[in-house]
């Protein structure tokens, strides 16, 4: 049942994230990492570091939005969107 319930969950999941989340599916550069480094920070970091503590678990959307928004500024700060159209500065840009 798992293996047929998880692909049906993930791409309900990925086709309803433009209406949960507009501003970052609108920034694939953005948006994109993000997703990875839940996925990451969430599914793999609880094995690798084996602590009483359930922090990875628990707080894997906080870790990841922090690590996100450094990512996002320091494009920003780059100047990675200087040349790009209004409504892409808009909703990459910090």
């Amino acid at each position: 049942r798992p293996l047929s319930a998880v692909p049906l969950v993930a791409l309900a999941g990925f086709g309803l994230y433009e209406l949960g989340c507009p501003g970052v599916a609108k920034c694939v550069e953005i948006g994109l990492p993000q997703l990875v480094l839940l996925v990451f920070v969430s599914q793999y970091l609880p094995h690798l570091f084996h602590s009483g503590k359930h922090i990875f678990d628990r707080f894997a959307v906080l870790f990841t939005v922090v690590i996100v928004w450094i990512y996002a500024h320091l494009l920003t700060v780059g100047g990675a969107y200087n040349d790009s159209a209004p409504k892409t500065q808009m909703s990459c840009r910090t």
